[in-house]
């Protein structure tokens, strides 16, 4: 969750979700390592957001 927060603020520098779609254009090409693997920033996000979920609803694996 932390990892989504500090991502999302560091590429749209706020978290209205409006204005985070009005921007989301911008960042359609741009991408971002992770362990050597080069990982769309969007998808990155995008990613993020269904971990949050799925461990705020205590699924198998997240509810420890």
């Amino acid at each position: 969750m932390f990892m989504f927060l500090v991502s999302t603020y560091s590429t749209f520098y706020t978290f209205d979700i409006l204005s985070i779609n009005q921007q989301m254009y911008k960042y359609e090409y741009s991408s971002m390592y992770l362990f050597g693997t080069p990982i769309n920033l969007i998808e990155f996000i995008g990613l993020m957001i269904i971990g949050a979920a799925f461990i705020k609803s205590a699924q198998i694996g997240g509810h420890t």
